[in-house]
């Protein structure tokens, strides 16, 4: 049974990531990205992906009753900073924690004086654009996929490109 952030009795916490959460953050990014396997081969990400993308920006985690349910990383990039690898573990999906790790993904860049929040969402991945719309995001564009991403593609896909003001 998946209680609602509102009705649970505890209060989660959100903190920067260390090294030390990059096996439980690789495990529930790849459980929830598990569903992209029908379009693009092999692990959603690794140790060694996330390590890289620590020192480019720092991930965010949830922590509920001392566990990892979640994981955001963040990226400032002068006036534009980027969100990616949104995740949430499979069973607390629904709950209100991938709204509330976006809204502290999006506090850290504003904090860095980013004024523009970008994602990128696979053109596959239909239901995500109204989630993120109805987080602010709107369609800003196509970005050039990386060729590792082109390399593992199973179907034709894009990333498009959602924007949100800060």
């Amino acid at each position: 049974m998946r209680v609602p952030l509102s009705e649970s009795s505890y209060t989660p916490t959100i903190r920067v990531a260390t090294a030390a959460d990059i096996p439980a953050m690789t495990a529930i990014i790849n459980q929830a990205f598990a569903l992209e396997k029908s379009f693009i081969s092999g692990d959603r990400t690794s140790h060694a992906d996330l390590a890289e993308h620590m020192a480019t920006g720092p991930f965010l985690v949830l922590e509920e009753s001392g566990e990892l349910v979640g994981c955001v990383w963040t990226e400032p990039r002068g006036e534009r900073g980027y969100i990616g690898m949104l995740a949430i573990r499979v069973d607390r999906q629904g709950c209100g924690f991938g709204r509330r790790l976006m809204t502290a993904a999006e506090e850290a860049l504003r904090e860095q004086g980013c004024i523009w929040a970008d994602i990128c969402v696979v053109s596959l991945r239909t239901e995500l654009l109204p989630l993120y719309r109805g987080w602010g995001y709107a369609e800003s564009g196509v970005v050039e996929s990386p060729t590792d991403f082109l390399e593992r593609l199973l179907r034709p896909a894009h990333l498009i490109r959602m924007s949100k003001p800060l």
